[in-house]
Order: C-alpha cells, then structure tokens, then sequence
C-alpha cells in the first residue's frame, strides 16, 4: 500500500550507491565519464538489483496480482461482447441451479429451520392393502409413544383449525404444551402455554404468530392480555407472540391456542381415528427405519394386549407407521435439478469454449511472456484472474436471477401447498452459488492453459494466428460443440414430452361440468347442535340458493373437497354372491351426496335411473361409477349386485345405477380409486359443499351467497368458495411448473448451442484464412467453400444427436411417471422432430461463417504471412 513511497526510497538509494562509486574511483585518478562506467559495471544491472529488492519486500505477489488484475479488466472491457456473453451465460445457468436447489434444499432436504433439523420428523400411520393411505395420529398413540418409545428424544402435537373474526375466516393452530419447546422456539413476547391449560375447562389463550402480531397489531408491544372474540366459541386473551421461524410448519396460520383434552381424546376407542400431527425428534445414532420398526412393535403389543376382538377389523391391514414421507414435489424438483445441472454442464461448455477460442488469440502474448522468463504459473495465474473476474461477476448476477425465480416459484408454491413457507435466499444458496463459481473460475482459467501447454502453442509458438488447428485442438473443440448438442437434445425431448403430456391432460374430459359449478363449504353444527335441524336448515340453504340470479340447479354433497388430488376412502367394501364376500378388497372412494348430485354436476348415467326420489341411504341404495364395474363387476349384471359398504357387518344395498367416470382427482388420474356414491338426501350431514350451477363471475355469485346465508342466520358462513375449473385446474399446477421450467431450460440450452455452434466455426474460418486463400487460389469456387464450412457444422451436429439419443432414452424412462397418453409413436415423432430442429438450427448458426469463408481475399490472406 506504500509502493509510490518504496520506489521513490528504493531509487534514492540505488542512485546513492553509484554516486558513493563513482566518486571512489574519481580518487583514483579516473575521469567522470570513466568513473561513472566503473561505478555502473561494478554495481551491477540496476532495474535487476530493483527487482531483487522488490523480491525481498514480500509484496511482489500483490504487485503482480494488482498489475494482471487491471490488464485483465483493461482486456475485458475492451473485449465487451465477449465478456457479456460469457457474464450472462454463466449467470443464467447459476442462477437456474440455485434456484432449483434453493427449492429442493427448503422444500424436501431440510424442510425445517431448526436445530437438529435431520432428527425431526412426522410420524404417519400406514393403512396397507392394495395401495397406501396414510394419516395422523391420535392422543392415545401418542401417549403411549411417549412412555414407551425410547428411539425417540420427545413428542410434540398439533392440529391445524379455523375459526370466523369478523366476518373473516382465518387458519389457526392448537398444540400441546411441549410444542415451542420442542422445537426449540421462545418467545418474542409474553409467554407460551402450561399443562394446566391443557385441561378442558381452563382458560382460553392464543398465542399469535409474528406475522399476525407485525401485519394486525403493528408490532404493539402491549398486546399481551388483548381478548379476541370469534363468532363461534369462547373468547381468547393473548398471552404471548411466536417468533417468525415456527411458521415454517404451517404457512398462513396465524395464532395457536392450547389443545384440550377431553374425554373423548383419552378413550382408547379413538385410538385409530387419528386427527392429530405428531412430532416426533429422533435419538441420536438412531435411524428411521429403527423408529418406525419400534413404533410398529409397540402399536401390535397394544392391539394384541388390549380387546384385541375390538380391533379385529384392524389386523385386516397390517398396521405401519412412516416417518417424514417424501415431499409431494420430491420428484419433480429432483428431475429439475437434473435438467438444470445439464444446462450448467451446457453453458460451462460453451463458455469453455469461447475461452478456449480467446487463449488460442492470446498464444502469441503468452508466448512472448514465457520467452521473457514467466513461468508457467505466472502465466496460469493470468488465465485465472480473468476467470476470475469473469466468474464472480457472473455470480453477482445470479443472486439476482435467482432472487426474481424464488419470487416467481412461491406463486407455485403457495397453490400447490399452502401452508409451505415461501422460500428465500439461504446461506446454503449462496454456499452452492460460491462453490460453483470457484471451480467454474479454475476451470475455465486452467484448461484452456493446459490444452494449449501439452501441444506445445506456448514454448514452440511460431505466428500460430495463422497456423493450421493441430489434431489434439481440434479434437477437443469438437467434443465440447457434440456435447453441447447432446445435453440440447436431450433437454428439448424431455420438454417436448413434457408439453405433449400437459396437452393430452388437459385434454381429458373431467367426467362432470367443471366451467359453471362453484362450490362452498358450510358448517351447520358450528351453529345448530341438534342434529333433528340438519336436514332442515340444509334443505333451507338449498333453497335459498336457487333464489340467487343465474343460478340454474343446486346440489350438495357432504365432503368439504369436490376436486382434490388425494382421495377419501373406507375401510373395505363386499360384494354379496361375488369373489369379495369372504375377504377384504381393495379401498373405494364414497361420494355422500343429494339427490339430483348428477343432473346438477352433469354426470351421465350408463344404466340405471339413479336414486330413489325419497332420498334414503339405504332405500336409494347406490350408485358406482364405471371404473367400480370394470374393476370389480365384470360378467355380472350390475343393477342385479348388491354391495356392502362398511365391509362385511354394514348393512347390505343394491346397486341402482352405474355413472360415467368422473375425474376428481384429477385429469391424469381417470383409472384411479372406484367411486361409490350413496345419497344422503334424508340423513343429517353437518358439513357440506353447496355445488352451483351458474355463469356468472364467482366474486358477484360467492357476495351473493353469503348474502343469502345471513337471511336464514348471520352465524352461517362460507369456506374455501372456488369454482370446480379452478380447483381442477389448480391440480395440475406442479405438471404445468414443471413444463414450463424445462421448457426454458430446453430453449436457453438451444441458444447456447446456436451461439457455441457460430462461435467455433467463426474461429475455424478465422484459423483457416491462409487455407481458405490457397484453395481458392487454386480454383475452388464459392460453392465448395461454402459447404466445407457447413458440413463441418452438420457433421458436428450430428454426432451430437446420436450421442443424445442415448442420454434421451434414459431420460424418457426416468420421467414415465410424469408422462400421460404418451406411446412409442409419440416419443419417435419428438426424436424426429427435435433432431429436424437441432439440425435447422445448427445449419443456420453454420451459414454466417460459411458466407464470411467465400468472402476471403486469396491476396490478403496470403500476404499477411
């Protein structure tokens, strides 16, 4: 930092040294002239003794870092379309991979911000037969887990709810006592909850989270001792407020309140009618399989030990648990982080590529530098400030990529999953981004080097500007344009197939009228607790209902969710006379519905008339879809069977209609769980969808039922109103996310194969100037000239789709699970097409320096040898 005032001292001094030997040999007798050549040769060369001072300093390898460091910026800034296509280039492709390993890191390797994270897990119960279900757990497991289960550290409940504040529905959370210290969180004000406030009859508190304290009380610093009062139920005082980290488990919720116990929480009955989320924090050393195997040994100890003729119906399915099933996005996020780690490979090779081109262009000041003394890690240490340089400003400009695709993918996130937290920038982010621009920076500084060092450019250059590309060069810069072409094409198929799939999806038909039904949820029992009402004030609603402008037909059916991507099912289900009446059969999913559910829905019916008009369960017996008689039906005459719905003790009712499929799990799911529907017309229901048909916009229709809510009582309201389209719709949104991810990366990869394409014959054009000029001085016409450079780029490119078709039929097999409709045809016609494209493409990146070769001056460029 001194060095002006080290050079000025160093000068000083050598100039000292001279003038003390030059006047001793004056002494001597000899002239000035003669004297100062004396003192000159005695003392030495002096910019060499400079350099030896300067050695000793210790400052020399700043120096020189400080020195190559400007030179490299002076070249770069002079270089501007060069430094900002490799800029931009790395900084997509970095910025793609932190985006999607920022979402994988959050959403399914460490879910949870807190201590130990990896030994927390949820513990599910497994109901087997011929598919899986899992589901909570209950107060009674979890008291005996807690006493019993030594695999495990400490337990935690919870159970998310609702209730209506001012008009206005809001997500809360009851949780045990042990719950914040569970997790390890404390609180920002007041005080969390005691096991005296477990008990039923104490004192109603709430705990609110931090975003509801900052958003609803502007951060109030007093709000401790506040009382909430809810249109339903017992007013609340606040006694305390979480910090923001606990809302990572529950997105949206916005205070927790203490869960009661009750008698009917302890009675051992509910012991396998779990509605509670348990927490669970592994031993250490302690694996998950361990846990779980404990789990399952203490739950068949109780089974066998306790009335075991009460759970009887229990051992029919083998009874598991599950700690922290996989993410629903699991797959698709892995399957992204592949494709971006392949566009990363991409745009590394291109950029690689474009520095291999530029070091060939600085051979000759290399070559002049080792001449002159520098070593080979001085001139490795030139190659990598410019790396360097490079790297780290691409870096800077993937944080902000990779800030606005965080921001975008919560849009995702938050319909997919609503209570996932939306996901930001970690440490663990900007770790990868720092990690991948370090060896991007040595790489690209070293190879290069390295290639052109092992064939002899550096030590033997001899005006290689000109020069013919040696065998090995070559070699590798083929390689690298043929691999760029196989990762492209190997991401266009799988977008291609992606598309395809999306497309057949959306093609499906959902089996009902989704574009003019919207849905409500209305809970009676919140308002009316006997039960004699129900029907009544159900029917009132109904009624009420049909009254609203445009609506043409109203139905209910009494499960809160009329479109959802998971499905309710029974027990077991029979089938007198038939294979199913001695053993159990797979799950079913019950629709409990009106009466005229399928006219307003628009289900067609394939036999049969439907329900008897007097509505009773029994009396109207039930309706299958035609995915039940195909599955289980088939050579019997279906309105002749009779089934039975709670296994084999249920009472027994006739089949009297078989209805089209209909799709309510999804498009893609149309050969999914059978459904049986059983009308509820004349048994009381508690909560229910109200289902409209209508055209009118959904925010003028949801004001008006609400409106008409409050006529029969203000204490009814509305819950989760949507339309059936957007609900059906909203099912696809990870397929259609993940479509258009890979379809960006599969466009971005083209780009970069274009311009990696271009860049290499542009160079080659410029290598072969002298070659060019000879043939076309012996004859050879522009025609010739032309398709030498462009067969350079087609065989090229071909090479790179072969190589490609390998790595896309690994692919395609990899995404068979997110392929619908697709056949052996379809995935030949994406080969075709996509390596038609990539040809068209890479021909057309061939012809600018294909027409540039015809435009060689044989004079020019055989004079300037």
């Amino acid at each position: 930092f001194q060095s002006l005032r080290l050079e000025k001292e160093l000068e000083i001094e050598m100039q000292h040294h001279l003038a003390f030997s030059k006047k001793h040999y004056e002494r001597e007798g000899m002239s000035s002239n003669a004297a100062k050549k004396a003192a000159l040769k005695g003392f030495g060369n002096v910019e060499s003794l400079k350099e030896d001072c300067r050695d000793s300093w210790g400052t020399r390898m700043i120096n020189d870092f400080i020195r190559d460091f400007r030179y490299s910026t002076r070249l770069l800034l002079k270089n501007k379309i060069f430094s900002c296509t490799v800029i931009l280039t790395l900084a997509l492709c970095i910025g793609a991979n932190a985006t999607i390993f920022s979402l994988l890191h959050r959403i399914v390797i460490s879910p949870l911000p807190f201590y130990d994270s990896d030994r927390i897990v949820q513990v599910f119960n497994v109901f087997q037969g011929q598919r899986q279900k899992t589901s909570n757990t209950s107060w009674v497991q979890y008291s005996q887990f807690k006493d019993k289960a030594d695999h495990f550290e400490n337990f935690a409940l919870s159970q998310l709810g609702y209730k209506v504040v001012n008009g206005e529905e809001i997500d809360f959370c009851r949780v045990d006592a042990e719950f914040f210290e569970f997790f390890g969180i404390q609180p920002l004000l007041g005080r969390f909850f005691t096991e005296a406030e477990q008990v039923q009859g104490s004192e109603h508190v709430m705990v609110l989270t931090y975003s509801e304290w900052k958003n609803h009380y502007l951060s109030d610093p007093n709000v401790i001792g506040k009382k909430v009062e809810f249109l339903i139920g017992p007013s609340h005082t606040i006694i305390g407020v979480a910090p923001k980290r606990i809302e990572s488990l529950y997105h949206g919720v916005r205070f927790f309140t203490s869960l009661k116990l009750n008698a009917v929480a302890l009675n051992p009955s509910t012991r396998h009618l779990p509605n509670l989320d348990l927490w669970a924090r592994l031993m250490p050393e302690v694996t998950r399989e361990q846990a779980r195997l404990q789990l399952e040994s203490l739950e068949s100890s109780y089974i066998e030990t306790n009335n075991p003729g009460y759970f009887e119906r229990w051992k029919n399915y083998p009874r598991h648990f599950d700690v922290g099933p996989p993410h629903a996005l699991q797959f698709s996020l892995i399957f992204l982080q592949i494709a971006t780690l392949f566009l990363l490979l991409l745009g590394s090779v291109n950029v690689l590529n474009l520095m291999f081109v530029r070091s060939m262009q600085r051979a000759y000041e290399l070559s002049v530098r080792y001449s002159f003394g520098a070593r080979r890690i001085t001139l490795a240490r030139v190659m990598l400030i410019e790396s360097a340089i490079l790297s780290s400003l691409a870096a800077i400009a993937a944080l902000g990529i990779t800030f606005i695709s965080l921001a975008a993918f919560n849009n995702y996130l938050i319909i997919l999953f609503p209570n996932t937290q939306p996901v930001s920038l970690t440490g663990a982010t900007y770790l990868s981004i720092a990690g991948v621009t370090f060896v991007l920076g040595i790489l690209l500084g070293l190879l290069p080097l390295s290639v052109m060092w092992k064939s002899k450019k550096i030590q033997q250059y001899s005006n290689t500007r000109n020069a013919s590309t040696d065998k090995k060069t070559k070699l590798f810069t083929n390689g690298l344009i043929t691999t760029q072409i196989a990762i492209t094409f190997t991401l266009l198929v799988g977008a291609l197939l992606l598309i395809k799939s999306l497309q057949n999806v959306l093609h499906v038909d959902p089996g009902f009228d989704a574009e003019q039904i919207v849905r409500g949820n209305i809970n009676i029992r919140s308002v009316y607790k006997d039960r004699n009402e129900w029907i009544n004030i159900r029917k009132q609603v109904l009624d009420k209902m049909e009254e609203i402008p445009g609506v043409h037909s109203t139905t209910y059916e009494s499960y809160s969710m009329v479109v959802s991507s998971k499905s309710r099912v029974t027990d077991d289900f029979g089938i007198r006379g038939g294979s199913f009446e001695d053993e159990v059969t797979p799950p079913i999913f019950i629709k409990l519905v009106g009466r005229n559910y399928f006219e307003t829905m628009g289900i067609r019916m394939k036999e049969g008339s439907g329900f008897n008009p007097s509505g009773d369960a029994i009396s109207s017996g039930y309706v299958v879809d035609e995915n039940f008689v195909d599955r289980y039906l088939q050579g019997r005459n279906s309105l002749q069977t009779q089934i039975c719905r709670e296994g084999l003790q249920g009472p027994w009712g006739k089949i009297v209609g078989v209805a089209e499929r209909a799709n309510f799990f999804g498009l893609a799911n149309r050969d999914g769980t059978p459904v049986v529907y059983i009308c509820v017309e004349n048994n009381p229901t508690w909560r229910f969808s109200a289902l409209l048909v209508t055209s009118r916009p959904l925010d003028a229709i949801t004001n008006d039922m609400r409106l008409k809510l409050e006529e029969i009582n203000p204490r009814l309201h509305l819950t989760d109103i949507d339309s059936l389209k957007t609900s059906l719709g909203d099912l696809h949104t990870d397929r259609n996310a993940v479509t258009k991810v890979t379809s960006a990366f599969a466009i971005l990869a083209l780009l970069l194969s274009a311009v990696g394409i271009f860049g290499v014959l542009a160079y080659e054009v410029k290598r072969k100037e002298t070659e060019i000029g000879i043939r076309k001085a012996i004859g050879a016409d522009r025609s010739k000239i032309l398709g030498l450079i462009l067969r350079q780029g087609v065989l090229k490119t071909l090479t790179g789709l072969l190589l490609g078709l390998v790595a896309s039929f690994l692919l395609t097999e990899y995404l068979e699970n997110m392929l619908f409709d697709i056949d052996t045809l379809d995935i030949e016609r994406t080969y075709i097409v996509t390596g038609i494209l990539l040809l068209l493409i890479a021909t057309l990146a061939s012809v600018l320096p294909a027409i540039k070769a015809t435009h060689v001056n044989p004079m020019v460029s055989l004079s300037s040898e």
